[in-house]
């Protein structure tokens, strides 16, 4: 009436494996025109920047950088999200647009 199971190798759960965000460094916060960040990672020059609004939306359309600063003076007042993604990992901070 009872089977005897072995386990080898790994369980499926369903669950996927989701990449870790690491903190991001933004300063300065609250920032009206412009945000700068620093990467943990000094080496990485090749990225991807997305921000978000505090309901998910993405809002970062066309992202200008000059020195690891972005400008954020079409953004309406608010809570947002900024994610950069390298090639050793994922980075998010939140700021404020007063």
């Amino acid at each position: 009436f009872f089977r005897e199971f072995s386990r080898s190798g790994s369980i499926p759960t369903g669950i996927r494996n989701n990449t870790v965000s690491k903190k991001l460094q933004l300063f300065p916060n609250p920032a009206s025109n412009s945000l700068s960040f620093n990467l943990p990672d000094k080496s990485t020059t090749n990225y991807n920047i997305y921000i978000f609004d505090a309901g998910g939306k993405n809002v970062s359309t066309s992202v200008e950088i000059y020195n690891n600063t972005i400008s954020i003076d079409r953004l309406s007042r608010g809570t947002y999200f900024l994610t950069i993604q390298t090639t050793n990992g994922t980075y998010t901070g939140s700021f404020v647009k007063p």
